[in-house]
């Protein structure tokens, strides 16, 4: 039980990097390198965590449409983890598959879900804002 606690711990916090680098490589690729200049489209954990969580890929996008689509591909990106977990599953079956698989759809409903707290807002809630904003 230990080892798997353990296993979902380190899935969970690689697929938030993973999931944070896809934010900040569609910035880049849509003009704002700020997150990879700081080093953050790295696996490093260190270079995502903090004492107190997480840190946010910092996107200095202005434009409403840009700022949609990088809120969209964390989101893509779990899917993508999903989809690759998924396949590899089928040719071999690995708990470790699983565990990446439903730590990741866990990532991707709490991710759709239009949520601020204290500051601290999802993917949905930017997606939200944006289709709100734009009527």
């Amino acid at each position: 039980m230990f080892i798997l606690i353990i296993q979902i711990i380190i899935v969970y916090i690689m697929s938030c990097i993973i999931h944070e680098i896809g934010h900040s490589e569609v910035a880049s690729y849509l003009g704002d390198k700020t997150a990879r200049y700081q080093g953050r489209s790295s696996l490093n954990p260190f270079k995502h965590l903090t004492l107190s969580g997480f840190r946010k890929v910092p996107i200095r996008l202005t434009d409403n449409t840009d700022l949609l689509i990088v809120s969209i591909a964390g989101i893509t990106t779990n899917l993508v983890i999903i989809f690759l977990a998924a396949l590899f599953l089928i040719v071999k079956e690995f708990q470790i598959l699983n565990i990446i698989i439903w730590v990741n759809i866990v990532l991707v409903v709490i991710n759709v879900i239009p949520m601020r707290f204290k500051g601290i807002t999802t993917d949905g809630y930017k997606i939200m804002k944006h289709i709100i904003n734009r009527k």
